[in-house]
């Protein structure tokens, strides 16, 4: 079977349950799995190139009404969806940066220790944050590793090893 992956950005929608109607119109084409988001403005579909095209899910997806796909955007050649995974160790802005990036090209990312990553991923995503703009934000507050960090220095008094955050 070779599928394709798509990340779609779809005009038109103004609620959640007009990204449900585009799944079922999506699963009704013969895409294999499809996830689209009011608040992403679009989603990501799988594709069995022998049973579909890109021109089925275009039609699938404006069959429904006024929606429109306004950006196509492959995410691997052929591969499964689950060939792409990314482990976060920590939860620095680094971390939230890597693993926006890596949502954006289809992976699958595990951050065992990342409750506030989490947290912070899923406000990026919420309000559409780009990796561009999360180079130019800065955390006000302590991550909770240099939380941590900061404690064990001062325990040792020597306030020259702090974070950079904490000065």
């Amino acid at each position: 079977m070779t599928i394709k992956r798509l990340k779609l950005k779809i005009s038109g929608m103004t609620c959640e349950h007009c990204a449900s109607s585009i799944e079922k119109s999506l699963v009704q084409a013969g895409v294999i799995e499809a996830n689209i988001s009011y608040l992403a403005k679009g989603g990501t579909v799988s594709i069995d190139l022998r049973k579909t095209t890109l021109d089925d899910v275009l039609a699938a997806v404006q069959s429904r009404g006024h929606y429109r796909v306004v950006d196509v955007l492959e995410l691997n050649s052929g591969e499964s969806s689950s060939a792409r995974h990314l482990i976060i160790i920590g939860g620095g802005s680094a971390a939230f940066t890597a693993a926006l990036q890596a949502h954006e090209l289809g992976a699958r990312v595990i951050a065992p220790e990342g409750g506030e990553l989490i947290m912070q991923i899923a406000m990026g995503l919420k309000f559409e944050a780009t990796v561009a703009d999360l180079r130019e934000m800065l955390h006000p507050y302590l991550t909770a590793s240099e939380g941590v960090k900061l404690a064990a220095i001062t325990f040792t008094k020597n306030l020259e090893q702090l974070s950079c955050c904490a000065t």
